[in-house]
């Protein structure tokens, strides 16, 4: 299920100029599944995203995987985790395939970076903890018990309430996510039998625009290998967008 939202200022129309009071224009830029035929969004930048002051490349980390053998139980003592730097560089893989990745994490930490998986979408499980997600389609404050659905190539972090203990899962999607067909009728709208509806869905926030220069860490991740980027402005430098969740 798809559906329009739109946050911040946007122009009246598509692919013109828009400028801000001053003068000054804004930087359109197109983001989409499956290039121009599937799910897209168009953000608004107060400065060019390709503006890359630094790019090294990081450790490989591609998930290894035990030798196949006899099926047997296993049992995940997942609760003896110790707690990791920040959610994402303490997270442990649990299993996958060549679907999907499953990772456990536990921190109190925020992240000092921001991050985008450009192999697929991502699944947060808030198993314990409370604070906000942080992305270039605005922010969204999260509990326990929510599912948090992030977009191939977002750009986003974790930021826990302070001193508050967060254990989460994570999925990394290698494809995009959706609902199952059989919750949806002909038109995208969720049938009555489904496990949830659309009042249980919760957009960004709020819209928090960032002015700032100087050196601001990007990592990404691609085919298995982490590469990080030193951007001359603050990546959430967002005005505005609208598209499709």
């Amino acid at each position: 299920m798809a559906y329009y939202f739109t946050l911040g200022e946007i122009p009246h129309k598509r692919h013109t100029q828009f400028r801000s009071e001053g003068g000054s224009l804004r930087h359109e830029e197109l983001i989409g599944h499956e290039g121009f035929s599937g799910i897209q969004s168009l953000l608004y930048h107060l400065r060019p995203p390709t503006r890359i002051s630094k790019v090294s490349a990081g450790p490989d980390v591609e998930t290894i995987y035990e030798t196949p053998g006899p099926l047997r139980p296993r049992h995940l003592r997942s609760g003896d985790l110790s707690t990791g730097p920040d959610l994402l560089e303490g997270r442990v893989p649990l299993m996958g395939n060549e679907n999907l990745v499953l990772w456990l994490a536990r921190s109190r930490e925020a992240m000092r970076y921001w991050y985008r998986f450009a192999d697929g979408d991502e699944i947060i499980f808030v198993h314990e903890g409370r604070g906000r997600l942080e992305s270039q389609l605005g922010e969204l404050d999260y509990r326990s018990g929510d599912y948090l659905v992030i977009p191939m190539g977002i750009l986003w972090r974790l930021a826990p309430d302070p001193g508050l203990e967060q254990r989460m899962l994570m999925v990394e999607a290698f494809g995009h996510v959706g609902l199952p067909s059989r919750y949806l009728n002909r038109h995208g709208q969720l049938l009555e039998h489904a496990p949830f509806c659309e009042r249980d869905l919760r957009p960004p926030s709020e819209l928090v625009t960032h002015d700032e220069r100087g050196e601001f860490e990007v990592r990404v991740k691609a085919s298995g290998r982490v590469t990080s980027y030193l951007l001359e402005h603050h990546p959430l430098d967002v005005v505005g967008w609208d598209g499709h969740l």
